[in-house]
């Protein structure tokens, strides 16, 4: 994946944990060393971090000084923005719709296991939010806990998706994390190799998916 660098910040560029305003484009943000994940220092992301960290704003990030990866995330001395990613949060609406299509699929392939149907790709989100109703409440020993547990993932994945006054980009974070979770649970004709995980890997996906539009 690229090795550009970003930020994601709350409105007006504070950041989410700090609340610290950062300054506007070209102007440096330093802090002094030495630098201590999550006590001490800027924390950026490359792009297969970002699924992890989403927020309002997006921007590119250009950084300098002393700088070290912490897990899903760099630390670094000095940063600055650059620019910022216009399409995002809008397009978080497409990236909820894409872990929404995933859980549908982790969901379907459930209810088949069972010899129950698969959920249709071409229903609404309110059709299928009362499809999945319907499915819960059916009692049927064949279904497995796994697909009674996607049945509740994607059940609240349409809560999230519908909640539209809360913004794109809270329905993503809550969505694409959902996603990756439900994935650790999907049942598997085989396992994966050693250290991998499903959730990780739904991260993967997901950061391919950033990669692809910021070009």
């Amino acid at each position: 994946m690229s090795d550009r660098l970003f930020k994601f910040l709350r409105t007006d560029r504070l950041g989410p944990f700090s609340t610290v305003r950062w300054p506007t484009v070209g102007e440096w943000l330093d802090v002094p060393r030495p630098l201590r994940p999550c006590r001490n220092g800027l924390h950026v992301c490359t792009v297969a971090d970002l699924p992890y960290w989403l927020s309002d704003e997006l921007w590119e990030v250009e950084v300098a000084g002393e700088r070290m990866g912490d897990q899903r995330k760099q630390v670094v001395e000095r940063a600055r923005l650059q620019a910022r990613i216009t399409w995002w949060p809008e397009r978080g609406w497409e990236l909820a719709d894409d872990c929404l299509a995933v859980l549908r699929n982790f969901t379907s392939d459930e209810l088949q296991r069972a010899g129950r149907d698969r959920l249709p790709e071409q229903a609404t989100k309110e059709a299928l939010k009362e499809l999945v109703k319907r499915e819960v409440g059916r009692v049927d020993v064949r279904l497995s806990a796994a697909g009674r547990s996607m049945l509740s993932f994607l059940s609240e994945a349409l809560m999230y998706r519908a909640d539209e006054p809360s913004g794109p980009a809270a329905a993503a974070r809550h969505i694409t994390f959902v996603t990756a979770y439900a994935a650790d649970h999907v049942t598997r004709a085989q396992r994966l190799p050693l250290g991998t995980t499903a959730f990780g890997l739904e991260r993967s996906r997901q950061a391919a998916w950033f990669e692809a539009r910021l070009g």
